[in-house]
């Protein structure tokens, strides 16, 4: 049997690496982002939430028309706050608090 016939369960496109996650540190299967799932579904959320729609793959995949119905029902089910990229704002306030 041939590597190509042993990896036929895993989808096109996705070479999955072991390694320790950027975003929750746990040591699983990574994408080409070195996110594990669960840290790949929150990053494409806060881009739909800040309207990064050139790279969202949800979003490069919903037509333009839908885009925004998209967005409100993310920010329906999951919240307005970003999950996974942090904020200026709260970059801000820890900056300000250090200066202090």
């Amino acid at each position: 049997m041939s590597m190509r016939d042993s990896d036929a369960s895993e989808p096109i496109g996705f070479n999955f690496i072991q390694g320790k996650c950027y975003g929750c540190d746990i040591f699983t299967d990574l994408n080409d982002l070195m996110l594990c799932a669960e840290c790949a579904s929150k990053l494409d959320r806060d881009l739909l939430r800040q309207r990064e729609w050139d790279y969202s793959i949800t979003a490069c995949l919903t037509p333009k028309d839908r885009r925004e119905s998209l967005r409100n029902d993310i920010i329906k089910k999951y919240g307005n706050s970003l999950e996974l990229i942090s904020s200026d704002k709260n970059k801000r306030k820890k900056h300000n608090k250090k200066k202090r």
